[in-house]
């Protein structure tokens, strides 16, 4: 693949696992080299704190030249028997997919063996997968296999189908759309899928009266869902007042009720304020750069050119999966000739904001930077996001300390090495095969 000057993209594995990785109350279990899940796993904790506790197999040369799949029986059996999982997710990696494992069919076999864990195999482990479509194929393979069929809750609820860690400000951002369910409709979330939630609350995701749908990759989960348990779904990511509103309206054919008025009025009319108010320093801000997800970086510059009246000089998403006409991928090579322009503000993962030499606006993860683990600040959606990009596009905020600049190596403190982490959690047994097994052979 050559060589990178930036993070590449993520594969389909770091998707699936970084969908998983949130979910309280089950138990990830990779099928793979132990050296991938020791820094995943702390990347994971950094961004969402708490969540499932996460293992990995190991595997060795032996195991790899012989299809060896003793150390996933022997891990499964340890796991299960010390932890006692209600669900077991197996997640592949790049090795077992080039050697032929079939995890599907050894996840039936296992949970044959194990019927008290529920035990749920997941694709997308090749090369030719990246993150997004990993995120897509979870986010799937759960809505298939954890909901289950029971009544509408009484009070109006809602499902938020695509909040995930892979996203810059993602806890922000799915309690502004909290905020303001409540406001408009008294609605109160059940699920939060999958960044803020647990197995018991996907196992109830069907009781709510909507799923909105906030990225892309959720679609299909949402569409299985209602195609089980009849749940109409909103789609959109609503950045600015305009979005905001069309959302809400979409909400309200949907749920067949209608939006608080004065909270809605209230709510609006002070971001319309805060945005009047910044029209001086919005004047003399210069064209922009957006590269984000493509939900993302489409939703900014609707709202930057609509609302904002600046005029955006080119956007584009961080993986190949979602690119569109309208938000292409852009190759690395593509992104540094355009950041050659020289009166730009540019809005992206601090990596690329680094290496620009400007101050810049993070709206994107780079999992090589110590930037855009926010979980704690204003959202960039919603009506209060709308402030929120203003102000920090009116005024960038300096360039993050973690990097260095254009003319330096670009490297981050963060490669040499860190703290342990005790969620990657192994066992002596998971060394050898298991004697008497009699699963270590070919296969």
């Amino acid at each position: 693949m050559g060589l990178h000057r930036f993070t590449p993209a993520g594969s389909g594995r770091m998707g699936i696992q970084q969908a998983l990785a949130t979910i309280n109350g089950g138990v990830l279990v990779e099928y793979g080299c132990m050296g991938h899940m020791n820094y995943a796993g702390r990347d994971y904790k950094e961004r969402a704190p708490g969540g499932c506790k996460i293992f990995s197999t190991h595997l060795n040369e032996t195991d790899i030249a012989l299809g060896n799949v003793a150390r996933l029986w022997d891990a499964v059996d340890i796991i299960v028997e010390i932890e006692k999982p209600e669900v077991l997710f197996l997640t592949p990696s790049s090795v077992p997919e080039m050697i032929g494992a079939d995890l599907e069919a050894e996840a039936r076999e296992l949970s044959a063996e194990y019927k008290d864990t529920k035990i749920i195999s997941f694709d997308s482990g090749g090369f030719g997968a990246s993150l997004c479509r990993g995120i897509e194929n979870a986010l799937d393979t759960l809505a298939a296999s954890l909901p289950e069929d029971c009544c509408k809750t009484s009070d109006l609820t809602f499902n938020i189908i695509g909040s995930n860690i892979d996203l810059y400000n993602y806890s922000a951002d799915a309690e502004e759309i909290t905020r303001v369910m409540r406001g408009c409709f008294g609605a109160k979330p059940l699920c939060v899928f999958s960044s803020g939630t647990g197995i018991s609350e996907i196992r109830l995701m069907s009781g709510a009266h909507v799923n909105l749908v906030i990225r892309r990759e959720g679609i299909k989960a949402a569409e299985r869902l209602k195609s089980r348990f009849g749940t109409p779904m909103v789609v959109g990511r609503p950045y600015g007042i305009s979005a905001t509103h069309s959302w809400i309206r979409d909400i309200e054919s949907a749920v067949g009720s209608q939006a608080n008025s004065e909270f809605l009025e209230k709510d609006s009319a002070d971001t319309i304020r805060f945005l009047e108010s910044s029209k001086n320093s919005l004047a003399n801000v210069p064209e922009l750069l957006i590269g984000a997800h493509t939900d993302v970086a489409g939703g900014i510059a609707l709202f930057a050119e609509q609302e904002l009246g600046l005029k955006v000089m080119a956007k584009w998403c961080d993986d190949p999966y979602c690119g569109t006409d309208e938000t292409p991928y852009l190759p690395e090579q593509q992104r540094m000739e355009l950041l050659k322009n020289d009166n730009y503000i540019l809005l992206a993962n601090s990596e690329l904001i680094a290496y620009s030499g400007k101050n810049g606006v993070v709206v994107s993860v780079s999992s090589a930077s110590g930037h855009g683990l926010a979980r704690y600040t204003a959202p960039l959606i919603g009506l209060r996001g709308a402030a929120n990009l203003a102000r920090l596009i009116s005024s960038p905020p300096p360039l993050p300390d973690a990097f260095e600049t254009r003319g330096g190596k670009g490297y981050n403190h963060r490669h040499g090495g860190g703290r342990p982490d005790n969620r990657n959690e192994t066992h002596p047994k998971h060394s050898g095969g298991r004697k008497g097994r009699g699963r270590g052979g070919h296969r």
